[in-house]
């Protein structure tokens, strides 16, 4: 099946968070680190995930540059 970048940008983090909950994503920190993982919560400061080794991460959104989704294309 083929897959579509969905990308969400920090000005889209106050309506699009939400949609991710529960999701794989990969979050690009500022300094080019990037963290794969399930978006396990959110608030208005931070995200918490938990990455497959089952470790859970707390990254500040003001850290981020965006959080990045596969989605699978409807084609």
């Amino acid at each position: 099946m083929p897959k579509r970048l969905h990308r969400l940008f920090p000005s889209d983090f106050a309506t699009g968070l939400a949609e991710l909950e529960g999701q794989e994503v990969h979050v690009v920190r500022r300094d080019g680190l990037t963290l794969r993982g399930q978006l396990i919560s959110h608030d208005g400061t931070t995200l918490q995930l938990r990455d497959p080794l089952r470790r859970r991460h707390t990254v500040r959104l003001e850290e981020v540059e965006e959080i990045l989704r596969d989605k699978v294309a409807p084609w």
